[in-house]
């Protein structure tokens, strides 16, 4: 969880109102912010990642606004029309493709809480949200110091030169990813790239290079009244949603929204968009879920509490900034905390039941004890891995698998479909350790299937690996013969050839006429790819299937 800090004072001021702390630090509570520490005027708050508009003291503010009831209901924000342009270069699309923006006017920054407010704002929902900028990363600006339009696009390595912010001396690109502090921080994030992402005006004045660091000529002081917010990243739906919660929670100390107009290959459009979002909420849900019975005007009364728009018939409008409110179980979420937890009855259930173990667990805890007895040890691998481990080195059987979209490094861009190249990494890891090594997992793999509710399959697979100078088939044969016959279900093996095992070692492991399993030794190239000195003996099997296939 991510903490904020923030001065007491400074949230009375934006309140409007004198509010015990004590009061504050309850409320905070209540509403599921747990105050880590108050030091004089100082208060530390934990903020829960799904809510990344309360990671500023205006996000904060405004929340207590309706939990207090000072000001309760759908939070109105109003965007003036604008004339500034931002042209996106189709350049940019295979790079950092989406930008949003908005600009603030009349915005009063001329105490020294309020830049550091914004500051740790900007930080934080990098961090969290923007998955260290990688995601979304956000650039806010002096608007009175530049001169529209503005263009998004990339540009080389040594094209450019500006002076980044807190610095003193012009640098290109490519010297800001080797020697400035925020380039060596986040330079990995473009490390791969020939071009990096630019924003200037019809001057050519650079505002920032994102997502690394701003220019110092367009810097935010005291005296800045206008602001002019970029928002770019990778994830179109993450750069709109940090954009809202940027410019609503600027607009809590008195600014004014006005869009901006974004023209990309896709076409025109005007940002920010700060349409909220309609739900229907049903009163019998509500009381089925929380077990109590409420007016119609009780709950539009708590859902107001909780800053949302609510009709008589119980219509809800969620404000853009809440970005955490998707469907109708978070209504009533919102509901419970306005409510207050602390004032639900504890009840005994209506039908008792008699609490067991899991029969899949009790069958897995099963195959870990003969194993552990028979000298193995369990390891623990990751789920996500790479396509160049499990099928070009390990040469694994081809099936489809499921990718993850914008990964944050090519190690990890796939979900394990086979388990048993996670353990001949571990053995290429351990290669100096004592012989022979006896190693297995038992874990979840995933395959994409439209048949499930996720989109998944997942399964549960059992890998049983050994590795020394003289391990082989029959070693390995052995241990899955003593697994057959603990588990009391009938296995077959039925030789065939398998790219990752040497030919004629190798054969399908049969359960009632389907294939759940492959055993074999493991071919000599992919111990070379895999930098193993030893012979490798191993097999896998889907649990899943022969649990399921057994009852």
């Amino acid at each position: 969880m991510a903490t904020l800090k923030f001065s007491y004072s400074d949230l009375m001021e934006l309140l409007g109102e004198e509010i015990p702390i004590s009061e504050v630090v309850e409320s905070l509570t209540m509403m599921g912010v747990p105050v880590e520490e108050v030091k004089g005027d100082e208060i530390e708050v934990e903020v829960f990642p799904n809510r990344p508009d309360l990671l500023s003291v205006e996000g904060i503010a405004r929340a207590l606004k309706g939990f207090l009831g000072i000001e309760t209901g759908l939070p109105s924000f109003r965007v003036t029309s604008g004339e500034i342009k931002v042209f996106v270069s189709d350049s940019v699309k295979k790079i950092r493709p989406y930008i949003s923006c908005g600009v603030i006017k009349g915005v009063d920054l001329g105490r020294e809480e309020t830049i550091v407010s914004l500051m740790q704002m900007q930080e934080k929902l990098h961090e969290t949200i923007g998955r260290r900028r990688r995601k979304a990363s956000i650039g806010i600006y002096d608007l009175d110091k530049i001169s529209p339009p503005i263009y998004y696009k990339v540009v080389g390595p040594e094209e450019v030169r500006f002076v980044p912010l807190d610095s003193f001396e012009e640098m290109c690109p490519r010297e800001i990813i080797e020697s400035h502090p925020k380039g060596i921080e986040y330079g990995w994030i473009l490390s791969d790239l020939d071009k990096y992402p630019l924003l200037v005006d019809s001057n050519g004045t650079v505002l920032s290079m994102p997502p690394i660091i701003n220019s110092e000529e367009t810097k935010v002081e005291e005296n800045t009244k206008n602001l002019f917010v970029d928002v770019t990243g990778t994830h179109e739906e993450t750069v709109s949603q940090v954009l809202n919660i940027v410019l609503t929670s600027i607009s809590e100390r008195g600014g004014v929204i006005e869009s901006v107009i974004v023209r990309d290959w896709r076409g025109e459009r005007t940002s920010p968009d700060l349409s909220p979002l309609k739900i229907n909420l049903r009163k019998s849900y509500v009381e089925k879920l929380l077990g109590i019975e409420l007016k119609v005007s009780e709950i539009k009364s708590l859902l107001e509490k909780m800053r949302l728009g609510v009709s008589d018939d119980l219509s809800v409008l969620v404000p853009a900034y809440r970005v955490d409110v998707l469907h109708e179980i978070d209504l009533v979420e919102e509901i419970a905390i306005a409510y207050n937890y602390m004032k639900f009855e504890a009840k005994l259930p209506e039908k008792m039941t008699l609490g067991e173990e899991d029969r899949i667990e009790s069958f897995l805890d099963l195959v870990r004890d003969v194993l552990i007895g028979l000298g193995y040890q369990e390891v623990m691998t990751f789920s996500l891995t790479n396509e160049e481990i499990v099928f070009n080195k390990c040469m694994a059987p081809k099936v489809k698998y499921i990718e993850i979209m914008n990964p944050k490094t090519e190690k990890y861009r796939i979900i394990r479909p086979w388990i048993y190249p996670g353990l001949i990494k571990v053995l290429s890891n351990n290669k100096s350790s004592t012989f022979p090594q006896t190693i297995f997992e038992v874990g979840e793999v995933a395959y994409p299937d439209e048949a499930e509710e996720t989109g998944a399959k997942i399964e549960i697979h059992l890998c049983a690996a050994v590795t020394h100078p003289k391990a082989g088939y029959t070693e390995i044969r052995s241990v899955l013969d003593v697994l057959m016959r603990e588990f009391g279900v009938e296995l077959q093996v039925r030789p065939r050839d398998f790219a990752a095992f040497i030919p004629g070692r190798s054969g399908e492991i049969i359960h009632k006429e389907r294939q759940v399993g492959f055993i074999g030794e493991v071919h000599p190239e992919v111990l070379v790819l895999m930098g193993l000195e030893n012979p490798v003996a191993l097999f896998e099997l889907n649990l899943s299937e022969i649990f399921e296939g057994s009852l």
